[in-house]
């Protein structure tokens, strides 16, 4: 029974990480779409944004990420409250911006 919880919890966390990737890549296109594409580049597609999220996540350093070792029981939820409400708010303020434009 242990073994079917490990298993569960495995396939919920690669579903949860798979979704929260799409959602990026989402809010990464409608960004782009909105920002870039007024100044001559092509729209890009959600695949697209997939792509350049990957690239500068390569290149960007892990300043700021909690990596001493401390586990707190609000720092298991951090990451998961950040990757759903960082691109919200991203897509927010763009928004509220392209009212400016």
């Amino acid at each position: 029974m242990k073994a079917l919880l490990v298993v569960g919890c495995v396939i919920a966390g690669i579903l949860a990480i798979g979704c929260m990737a799409i959602w990026w890549s989402y809010v990464v296109a409608i960004l782009w779409n909105w920002f870039v594409v007024p100044l001559g580049l092509q729209a890009i597609s959600t695949a697209h944004a997939y792509g350049l999220t990957l690239v500068v996540s390569a290149v960007m350093s892990t300043r700021g990420l909690n990596l001493d070792g401390s586990k707190d029981k609000e720092s298991n939820f951090q990451p998961i409250v950040f990757a759903i409400l960082a691109p919200a708010m991203l897509l927010l303020f763009g928004w509220i911006t392209l009212g400016f434009m």
